[in-house]
């Protein structure tokens, strides 16, 4: 019984164990939403930039032997300005692929988990119920044979007597 006992107890503490790993995996979702928002606002703010580029290249197109030195060098910071967002928004790709990947496994391996471990409390406490009732079952049984003993004895006692 004692060892029926530290095993719910035990099953108690994996499930409070489970519950905070999903509030966590929520967490991480939440924070993943939050990304998401500022990697939009960093998506306006460049094509902003990129407008903006457009325009200052067509200032330099019309004033290009003044300004020849310098659309070279804008030019080249433009190349790694694109390159550097290509190699971003690859990365928060493979980033966000992988993320949400490894919640949906985590999630259903959480989901799987609980499910054995409610499937195995219930026949644990079937189990238990069971015994106790088997139990209760032995008492009484060997309650009625002592009681018929005593009253055979009684009954013998008295014709004795």
């Amino acid at each position: 019984m004692a060892d029926n006992l530290n095993s719910l107890e035990h099953l108690e503490r994996e499930i409070a164990n489970y519950h905070s790993k999903f509030h966590q995996s929520s967490e991480v979702l939440d924070d993943l939403a939050q990304v998401q928002v500022n990697f939009r606002d960093l998506v306006q703010k460049y094509q902003a930039l990129k407008s903006e580029h457009q325009e200052f290249t067509e200032y330099i197109n019309e004033a290009q032997t003044e300004f020849a030195a310098l659309q070279a060098e804008s030019k080249s910071t433009i190349d790694q300005v694109v390159q550097t967002q290509d190699n971003f928004d690859k990365s928060f790709a493979e980033l966000e692929t992988t993320t949400c990947k490894n919640i949906k496994q985590a999630l259903e391996t959480l989901n799987q988990r609980f499910l054995n471990l409610e499937s195995t409390t219930e026949q644990r406490l079937s189990q238990c119920q069971d015994e106790a009732q088997q139990a209760l079952t032995s008492l009484q049984t060997q309650s009625k044979y002592a009681v018929n003993k005593i009253d055979q004895a009684q009954k013998k006692f008295n014709q004795r007597f």
